[in-house]
């Protein structure tokens, strides 16, 4: 069977023009949408058999493509971390800090995929159909003390992961893990009228104490992190909780989604992730663009330590891709792409791919290298900064208007 979507996803625009007129009437039947002024496709419409048909299938295609597989991920890369980082806590000298370090890093990217997925258990209780707050528990960023961090090295509580848990989330979770482990200077971050100095708790301890402190830390803080890893882990899994079954059953016996559309809805304000977090905190106030009343504003970069803050938005972007496919961008899926093929609205899916491929080709400079850039090439950065908002533009408008979801109310307003 033809399939509305280009499945190779090239941007040759004459390609496009030759299939145009092929493709133009190509859906599922029972698939509409109303038609705007210049013919192309409008806002989908009707809610038939065929399309609930398909919003599930998409559902099911996310759920087993994308949710479940970046969570296992997660938990084999955290239980890495964690070994890596006992083998560091027992014998903290370079070469096993230089593993606890890749580790991280390994952890830290594979947990960025999911960042964009925080419907369901790993969203915020409050605010999130089926949310368990366990993203905070993970990563607190941008929620970041580093003076806390320091505070909690010299109590007892860091030895213990029992007592480290009921401490504050900025002190645990893979934000503060990259303080303890790539911070070289032994030096507190804390205040010169902090008691930490004023008393002389720090000044006490020697560079080594502080390094072993340090290791112990980090290892405790990884034990954490494997038991929040598997808990939202388990929390999917058909053998566990099995929340896939709340997701792909939407509208049909699942407790937190009435009907498959509110599903996509939770999916959909998801991704935003990537307008607003990825986009404006983590490219544009780096950059300057916003926030930042200098020319560039280092200080803002997600990951100043492990300079990882481009691989960071990267990680994200790929993981927006994944939900629009179905699937990891260029494999087999059912994603948001087919039901915009399947009202007619070819045109947009060629675009947002085109777009898509942009986003990921100006991203690449800055894996390993946006720290350096923001001073060597800023315009580098404002390249990459530009091409994502050139592809969340048609998500924040035309994806969302052609398929009949609403701007999640952080981003009401935004005209950015």
């Amino acid at each position: 069977m033809f399939h509305c979507r280009l499945l190779n996803r090239t941007h040759v625009a004459t390609l496009f023009v030759l299939l145009s007129t092929a493709v133009s009437g190509c859906g599922e039947e029972g698939i509409t949408g109303t038609e705007n002024a210049d013919g192309g496709a409008g806002q989908i419409t009707g809610d038939s058999a065929e399309t609930t048909d398909l919003k599930r299938r998409i559902l099911t295609s996310i759920a087993d493509n994308v949710v479940l597989p970046s969570l296992a991920q997660f938990v084999a890369d955290s239980q890495a971390l964690e070994l890596a980082l006992q083998s560091y806590a027992e014998a903290p000298d370079n070469v096993r800090l230089t593993e606890a370090r890749n580790a991280w890093r390994v952890a830290m990217l594979s947990w960025q995929a999911v960042e964009v997925m925080q419907f369901g258990p790993a969203g915020l209780m409050e605010s999130v159909a089926g949310g368990e707050s366990i993203r905070d528990e993970i990563y607190s960023w941008p929620l970041v003390n580093r003076c806390r961090v320091d505070q909690e090295t010299v109590e007892p509580a860091h030895t213990d992961p029992a007592a480290l848990a009921a401490e504050a989330i900025n002190v645990r979770g893979l934000a503060a893990l990259e303080y303890l482990l790539f911070d070289s200077d032994t030096a507190n971050a804390c205040a010169p009228n902090s008691s930490l100095n004023t008393d002389g708790i720090w000044a006490a301890l020697s560079t080594e104490e502080i390094v072993a402190r340090r290791a112990v830390y980090a290892w405790s803080a990884s034990r954490l992190l494997t038991q929040q890893a598997v808990r939202l882990h388990d929390f999917w899994r058909p053998e566990s909780g099995d929340f896939r079954s709340e997701l792909v059953n939407a509208g049909q016996g699942s407790e937190t989604w009435p009907t498959v559309q509110d599903a996509l809805q939770s999916i959909s304000d998801a991704m935003f992730y990537a307008e607003k977090e990825t986009k404006d905190m983590k490219l544009a106030t780096p950059a300057g663009l916003r926030d930042c009343t200098t020319a560039t504003c280092p200080d803002a970069l997600e990951h100043p330590f492990a300079n990882t803050s481009g691989d960071a938005a990267m990680a994200n972007l790929r993981a927006f891709g994944a939900l629009l496919n179905g699937a990891p961008w260029g494999e087999e899926g059912t994603g948001f792409l087919d039901l915009l093929s399947a009202a007619g609205a070819t045109a947009l899916v060629t675009e947002i791919t085109v777009r898509y491929d942009d986003a990921v080709a100006v991203l690449e400079p800055l894996q390993g290298n946006m720290e350096s850039l923001l001073v060597a090439d800023p315009a580098t950065v404002v390249t990459a900064h530009d091409g994502v908002k050139a592809l969340l533009d048609l998500f924040k408008t035309e994806f969302i208007g052609v398929l009949d979801l609403d701007l999640p109310q952080r981003a009401e307003g935004d005209n950015d």
